[in-house]
């Protein structure tokens, strides 16, 4: 009816039309060629117009579909209540500046990572450190989050990581891992190159105990003595005890030493000191492998093992 008078207002000679004005076509002949205009058309386009480029006011709830369909100006207008209702399928055509926004409850709805890589990744760096450690992390990975925000998962968090994912946490995070996590990054092939830049030095007991041969080199002098006995016993060959250094080499202990299979990995490497802690056992089996030519009579430490005594 608004629309209808305005328009009487602007053109009088639309008044007699009458209150079928609006489904009536008006036609008009100009040098025989009919043009028509169809009333009801103008008005839509108004309206539409007019609702387009209205701002939602704080009062106004979300329309059925959500988001769809509203002006980025709308979208940019929500109130903070308004983007709390907002549903997990919608988070992409949030604004960044709006992600911290998004209530706990929100957030645990991205329940894997199909719909953590749907959010434009500017948007996904928003995500608070709060937010971050509502994310079943498990199920969403870390490729799509930032630095800052894997340093702040929680430790449980860090614990429920899966082996592919556990490689790209930061090496400050190393300590959180459980044995089994990192065991099973260091006991593989794939996984070795990530493992050897995490921080060896803030390893716990439990992971130091985890370790295979070949990281014994990274481990420090305070950190060899946790090494446990079939850990030791495990070496084959001298290397992972050759490339430790001296002091790491220098701090195994005596049931350490007497867990060395002396018949692989030789002594030569040993301090005269370490070599006196021998057993008679090993001794006789060092002696052995010098009877058979398989390590040279004298070793670097100037040690003949046919004339060790026992």
């Amino acid at each position: 009816m608004l629309f209808r008078n305005r328009l009487s207002t602007a053109w009088p000679w639309l008044s007699g039309v009458g209150s079928r004005w609006s489904s009536r076509k008006i036609r008009r002949r100009r040098k025989g060629t009919e043009r028509s205009w169809t009333l009801e058309s103008l008005e839509v386009r108004t309206l539409m117009s007019a609702v387009a480029t209205a701002p939602l006011t704080s009062a106004t709830t979300l329309p059925k579909n959500g988001l769809v369909g509203l002006t980025p100006l709308q979208i940019d207008s929500l109130t903070v209540a308004q983007i709390q209702t907002v549903k997990v399928s919608q988070f992409p055509l949030l604004l960044p500046k709006q992600i911290p926004s998004l209530a706990i409850a929100q957030v645990k709805t991205i329940i894997n990572d199909g719909l953590m890589r749907a959010i434009p990744a500017e948007s996904r760096a928003a995500f608070t450190g709060d937010q971050i450690r509502a994310f079943k992390i498990a199920d969403i990975g870390l490729s799509l989050l930032t630095d800052e925000q894997i340093n702040a998962l929680s430790v449980a968090q860090i614990q429920s990581l899966k082996p592919k994912d556990v490689a790209q946490l930061l090496p400050a995070q190393t300590k959180s891992l459980t044995t089994a996590q990192w065991a099973a990054l260091v006991g593989t092939v794939e996984n070795s190159g990530a493992a050897a830049n995490l921080q060896i030095g803030s390893l716990t007991v439990g992971q130091i105990r985890s370790l295979p041969t070949w990281q014994f080199k990274s481990l420090t002098a305070q950190q060899v003595p946790f090494l446990t006995a079939p850990q030791v016993a495990s070496a084959s060959g001298s290397w992972p005890f050759e490339s430790m250094s001296d002091a790491a080499s220098e701090a195994l202990t005596t049931g350490q030493i007497k867990s060395l299979m002396v018949g692989s990995t030789g002594v030569e490497w040993l301090s005269e000191r370490q070599q006196n802690l021998l057993s008679v056992v090993q001794i006789q089996a060092f002696r052995t492998l010098a009877d058979t030519d398989h390590i040279s009579d004298c070793g670097p430490t100037g040690v003949d093992p046919r004339t060790m005594v026992v």
